[in-house]
């Protein structure tokens, strides 16, 4: 998933039992627009920083609702 400085990657089962998201910043001076972050046009040199988590089945639910939670809120819906 696409976000403003990069892409999101969330992968289930890299590490057993575990689901990763892991977070790619890219370069301001790379265009990313429409690309993906599998696309041969995004070289490592266009990634910045990045940040994996590893979270548990029950770590990573927490955080669903979280999230869901958030945009909710964001929508102005209670």
């Amino acid at each position: 998933m696409k976000y403003r400085q990069g892409f999101v990657e969330v992968i289930g089962q890299v590490h057993p039992g575990l689901v990763n998201i892991e977070t790619w910043q890219v370069s301001a001076a790379a265009n990313i627009s429409g690309l993906e972050l599998e696309s041969e046009r995004l070289v490592d040199a266009d990634i910045s920083a990045n940040t994996e988590l590893e979270l548990t089945p029950a770590q990573a639910r927490a955080l669903a609702v979280a999230l869901t939670a958030a945009a909710y809120a964001a929508d102005g819906v209670s």
